[in-house]
């Protein structure tokens, strides 16, 4: 036995083990009803996963080295026999300490079945393995992937095993787009491809702030140096038109005039953006109905502004049909908020109001309740509630506003000011 190995430390990790088949156990025992709702033929599969969580849910870095050491399994690949895993190590332990291993429950799956179980499901989930891999190559569909029916295709042929559609975005018109152009790619290629469907659960949301101006921003992005990386990127799109996501641009623009087929590859739009200044639109490929085209220059584009290609000789559009912008809210050391359904007031008392799409969840608020945002916008703590508002006492970042005035910046309770006025990373607010 190596020399750190005494009969003490081999006790402990026989403990250690113990502890961990015993949780494993009390895990599958309090989830027995959820249990019995599977599938008799999946439930060992079921069981033996609520076994992996339990292993998973600690850090089982320093047991797998000393494992290791005594040559022994460090349960590395246990994954498709948990618990047989774990009692083989065990046996192996209670031998070296020369002991006996209490009698076990007999297993769900053990080092034969375990994997056989795996190969099966996976194959009836994701689809047989290609060539010599076992890996599937699953892609999560972006939401252009409705629009442009060439991204299927070439997913496809680069090697795509399977095609994800995240029930949280997009909507059914663009599911069943994805879905087509999936299937026709599945035809043109020959190559098989599954389609898996994530349901979307209840969205516990920010709803709309005030609307604001309708304005878009078109920049490229730059250096340290500021030299253009890469320029930025417009999607031109018949106004009217339903609007395709944006992936990969930094705006949509809606144009009505002489329509967009008079364009093509290479043509530079010229326009005058809020600031008074010339900008250009180069042309660079064709997207769906519409054009990609990208500017090397920052830009502000409102609704109205007008666009015009060879001296306007050529063709007149103009911006028709831009979103408002909202301005979101500012906050800082001692602000106060509200939060109230959707479709509340943006302001109550000279307060401002930040609208929730679950109102629901609002009824279970209560004082002291805590809430955050997965944005990383905002963590807030409740001193009242009511089934209509919450005022709260938040951290939230406020991405303009300065944290304290210049005169108070160095005795900021937050202590997270950058400079005198400069932006807030935590603000706390109260009611």
């Amino acid at each position: 036995m190596p020399r750190r190995f005494t009969p003490e430390r081999v006790d402990e990790l026989i403990a250690t083990l113990e502890a961990l088949h015993a949780e494993a156990l009390r895990d599958e025992h309090a989830l027995a009803g959820e249990l019995e709702l599977v599938a008799r033929a999946h439930r060992p599969s079921a069981r033996n996963l609520v076994h992996y969580l339990a292993l998973r849910n600690h850090d089982v870095r320093a047991l797998q080295s000393d494992l290791s050491r005594l040559g022994l399994s460090s349960l590395g690949r246990s994954e498709a026999h948990v618990l047989a895993a774990i009692e083989a190590v065990l046996a192996a332990l209670y031998r070296i300490a020369g002991r006996a291993p209490e009698p076990r429950p007999a297993l769900p799956v053990d080092f034969d079945s375990g994997p056989a179980l795996l190969a099966v499901h996976s194959t009836e989930l994701f689809g047989p393995p290609r060539g010599t891999r076992s890996t599937r190559l699953l892609v999560t569909l972006p939401s252009e992937a409705a629009h442009d029916p060439t991204l299927a295709r070439e997913l496809l042929a680069a090697g795509m095993d399977l095609a994800r559609i995240n029930g949280s975005h997009d909507g059914p018109a663009e599911w069943e787009a994805m879905c087509a152009h999936i299937a026709a790619a599945r035809d043109e290629l020959g190559r098989p491809c599954r389609l898996l469907f994530d349901l979307g659960g209840p969205k516990l949301r920010t709803a709309g702030f005030e609307a604001g101006p309708r304005v878009v921003h078109v920049g490229p992005e730059r250096d340290a140096r500021g030299l253009v990386l890469r320029p930025g990127r417009v999607l031109l799109w018949p106004a009217g038109a339903a609007r395709p996501p944006l992936g990969g641009v930094d705006a949509c623009l809606p144009l009505s005039g002489d329509g967009l087929s008079a364009l093509s590859v290479g043509d530079v739009l010229a326009f005058t953006d809020t600031r008074e200044k010339p900008r250009e639109l180069r042309i660079t490929r064709p997207f769906s109905a519409g054009w990609i085209a990208e500017s090397e220059q920052s830009a502000w584009i409102e609704e109205g502004c007008a666009f015009a290609l060879g001296g306007a000789a050529r063709g007149r559009w103009r911006v028709e049909g831009l979103e408002p912008v909202a301005d979101g809210l500012h906050l800082s050391v001692g602000s106060r908020l509200w939060l109230v359904p959707e479709g509340g007031p943006h302001e109550r008392d000279g307060t401002p109001c930040i609208a929730c799409t679950l109102p629901e969840a609002l009824a279970d608020v209560r004082a002291g309740s805590a809430s955050s945002s997965t944005t990383g916008s905002s963590a807030a703590s409740s001193d009242r509630s009511s089934r209509t508002a919450s005022p709260s006492r938040s951290r939230a970042r406020a991405p303009a506003a300065p944290c304290c005035a210049p005169t108070r910046a160095s005795t900021c309770p937050t202590r997270n000011c950058r400079s005198p006025g400069g932006r807030t990373r935590t603000a706390r607010t109260s009611t």
